[in-house]
């Protein structure tokens, strides 16, 4: 889940690197990285691209932050909470 817009984010984009021993582009993907849909300011939808660790973190964060000050979880990060498709 994203942790700006708490939506559903699509995990491992696909790349193109060069392969440092043949110096061929392959297509690879990206397992540091997930790409979520977000809204410009005139509202095409455009992929973000964010780091997996960072967005943990702060995913963490909000749910520390609600458990010290209401002493419950955010409904988004509970098990009954369905993620819309």
């Amino acid at each position: 889940m994203d942790c700006k817009t708490e939506q559903r984010t699509t995990h491992h984009p696909k790349v193109l690197v060069k392969d440092r021993k043949t110096r061929k582009i392959i297509e690879t993907r990206l397992h540091r990285v997930f790409v979520s849909k977000i809204q410009n300011p005139w509202g095409k939808p455009i992929s973000c691209f964010r780091n997996r660790d960072k967005n943990a973190v702060n995913n963490m964060e909000k749910i520390v932050n609600s458990i010290l000050t209401t002493g419950a979880r955010p409904t988004v990060f509970t098990r009954k909470y369905k993620l819309p498709t």
